[in-house]
């Protein structure tokens, strides 16, 4: 897992939010709805560029703080925490403007929250694929894009589980990436220790440790510390050692696992940022 990655993460975190706010501009000038049509072009003009810029604002902060503070939860329950802080600071902003501009002279708070509320849910109803969307393009981008996917493997991974198949296709381990505590290669075959339910479960799979690496690369906290290791470091106990050699270990697991001379460094500065 590389550096490279992050910078993925960051692109995809800014291009999301100017895409729903682009598209807000063009839905609001083009079809005109919630009353538009009775507004002169340039107000039309004015409140679509200004609810463009609203919602870029709004959807960049609500992705920046669930990604940062939320970030150890299931990519599943980040979803609804991104969408119920979407709709708080959309009702919030809305609220403050309308609060400034004298609206509540015309309407009743009450009249007004209903509506307010009936509008953001029906742009949240666009918001969500359009961002899932843009997630899974830059998911190829970032990944091989030569790879065949399977559709029943890219709707687990949206809704936050990942599908690890065996060689042999005989044998398949939905996982929640947040689970897996570490992933241990043995020849052909490699080793998934994983939480469920507070417990820790062994699967062993007929596959490479770097076919199943491939499939992580949008998740920089499971970390390839080792050619036979691959760690999730939200999930690191205790660390042993000096930037010449490392040993950790992962809740729940005794094994000391090493991390090879060659990433050591890299290891040095992703378990830095983490304390």
């Amino acid at each position: 897992m590389s550096f490279g990655l992050n910078k993925w993460l960051a692109k995809e975190q800014i291009v999301t939010p100017i895409t729903l706010g682009v598209s807000v501009f063009f839905i609001l000038l083009l079809f005109q709805p919630f009353g538009y049509n009775n507004y002169s072009y340039s107000r039309l003009l004015g409140d679509s560029f200004i609810s463009s810029i609203v919602v870029l604002l709004i959807t960049f902060t609500s992705r920046k703080v669930t990604y940062s503070v939320f970030r150890k939860r299931f990519v599943s329950q980040i979803l609804y925490i991104q969408v119920l802080l979407d709709i708080t600071l959309f009702l919030g902003v809305t609220f403050l403007i309308n609060l400034i501009s004298g609206g509540f002279r015309n309407i009743r708070f009450i009249d007004w929250l209903g509506v307010s509320f009936q509008d953001v849910l029906i742009f949240e109803l666009f918001f969500i694929p359009l961002s899932l969307f843009i997630k899974h393009y830059f998911n190829l981008v970032n990944g091989d894009l030569n790879s065949s996917f399977n559709s029943s493997e890219d709707f687990n991974l949206s809704l936050g589980k990942v599908c690890l198949l065996s060689d042999t296709e005989n044998d398949i381990l939905e996982v929640f990436p947040q689970e897996i505590l570490l992933i241990k290669s043995s020849g052909n075959y490699i080793e998934v220790f994983y939480l469920k339910e507070g417990k820790i479960f062994r699967n062993i799979l007929r596959c490479t440790l770097e076919k199943v690496t491939k499939q992580f690369y949008l998740y920089p906290f499971l970390f390839r510390c080792h050619r036979s290791y691959l760690i999730n470091t939200d999930r690191i106990e205790k660390v042993k050692g000096n930037k010449r050699g490392y040993t950790i270990t992962v809740t729940g697991l005794q094994e000391a696992i090493p991390v090879s001379r060659s990433r050591i460094d890299l290891f040095h500065e992703v378990y830095s940022d983490k304390k």
